[in-house]
């Protein structure tokens, strides 16, 4: 079975736009689900807790381009980030 992982090669060859909007994507939806997860909670939005899930979804996306470096892994890393912290810190 082969796994279908990037080689750092063809990550180091990636244009500056597409890195640049899978890190967009993180920011946007970890700070989009950290806004709804506390909404849902009923708890008041604080600006500190979205930013810091938004620094845990970038740190989940950068161990997660070692197995994807694709757009559905920076989506996924920005809402799992975002849960994650918001549920921690709340």
């Amino acid at each position: 079975m082969e796994k279908n992982m990037p080689s750092l090669q063809e990550i180091m060859n990636c244009s500056f736009f597409e890195t640049f909007l899978y890190f967009a994507c993180v920011a946007i939806f970890a700070h989009l689900s950290s806004y709804y997860y506390q909404t849902a909670m009923n708890i008041p939005f604080r600006k500190e807790v979205s930013i810091y899930s938004i620094l845990v979804g970038f740190m989940i996306f950068t161990f997660m381009f070692l197995i994807s470096w694709n757009f559905p892994g920076a989506v996924i890393a920005g809402v799992s980030g975002g849960i994650i912290f918001t549920h921690r810190a709340t």
